[in-house]
């Protein structure tokens, strides 16, 4: 996390090619063997993935070759997928069972198909030629990272582009949150994620507020999550149909939209607040933290009002039950 970003007009590309190089480091810890359970080292790379990824949408004006690099990364990420898939499936199992909506006995059969299936996706998916080639990735990916601290990025033009991943949140929200279909709300988490790790570049313009923002998107990311590590889950039992019978597997169908009505309902309250401000009225907040109110000149033969306060921090939202 850069630790300085003041002015308007500073450099920054040196804080996003560290940010990167540091978020390239952690992956590569990841997957190195021996850090820990295959199923923690795919969790833990793929977070680190949608950072890298993330934080590579802010350099593409400046450099060629990033969106090719975001690309390759995700291609990567999505090869080890399946392993993931399969823990969010088991995750989405244990939301349901804590919130005491099925019995124990009808998940018992699922979470021992689950666990059985999980061991051999992850001896399949992490063996060491896919860390050899996940290695050789992260090498790549790390010469450019340096190569970015000498790109032409001001504090102006990381701002607007942090601004644009907002926009690309709030307008990724669906009109109908009840109706909305899974794809939909996945593209919308790929948004949320995106916005979440762009803002930490811009935390040291007010560390204490926008700490606490990045809190809130973490929670609303957290609950787009919980609704998709259910529909993993639906998609599993569906696909094996001897877990239960039809009456068993009604009860959990039934545990399963249940649970993603109340996720899906707390997103839509924790994006209403996120998304309350205008994104050029959030772009010129942040501008106003980097030490200017307006992000363009006034009109012409328009007057400035005299005494014009700098904008008040923005309250962070209150949290969701």
């Amino acid at each position: 996390m850069p630790k300085r970003m003041l002015g308007r007009d500073e450099a920054a590309a040196g804080e996003v090619s560290r940010a990167l190089i540091a978020g390239l480091d952690e992956a590569a810890a990841a997957v190195e063997p021996g850090h820990c359970r295959d199923d923690v080292a795919i969790h833990e790379f793929r977070k680190a993935i949608k950072r890298h990824r993330a934080l590579l949408r802010l350099t593409e004006t400046a450099r060629g070759g990033a969106a090719a690099e975001r690309r390759e990364a995700g291609a990567l990420a999505r090869r080890l997928s399946g392993a993931r898939d399969l823990t969010a499936s088991l995750e989405g199992l244990e939301d349901i069972l804590d919130k005491q909506l099925i019995r124990a006995e009808l998940a018992a059969p699922v979470r021992a198909a689950l666990e059985t299936t999980r061991k051999a996706a992850e001896a399949a998916h992490l063996d060491d030629a896919v860390r050899a080639e996940v290695r050789a990735f992260l090498a790549r990916a790390r010469a450019e990272a340096a190569k970015i601290a000498d790109a032409d990025i001001p504090v102006r033009s990381l701002i607007l582009a942090i601004a644009k991943g907002y926009r690309r949140m709030v307008n990724a929200a669906p009109a109908d949150w009840s109706a909305a279909p899974a794809e939909s709300l996945h593209e919308l988490r790929k948004a949320v994620v995106i916005h979440r790790y762009q803002m930490e570049l811009a935390q040291p313009l007010w560390p204490r507020p926008i700490e606490l923002w990045i809190d809130e998107v973490q929670k609303l990311r957290d609950r787009l999550g919980q609704n998709q590590d259910l529909e993993a889950l639906i998609r599993f039992v569906a696909a094996a149909p001897h877990l239960c019978d039809a009456r068993g597997r009604a009860r959990l169908l039934a545990a399963i939209r249940t649970r993603q009505g109340q996720h899906i309902a707390a997103a839509e309250e924790q994006l209403a607040r996120l998304g309350a401000e205008r994104p050029r009225a959030f772009a010129e907040r942040l501008m106003a933290y980097a030490g200017q109110h307006t992000l363009t000149a006034a009109r012409p033969h328009s007057a400035t009002p005299a005494g014009r306060r700098r904008a008040a921090p923005r309250r962070a939202p209150a949290k969701t039950p």
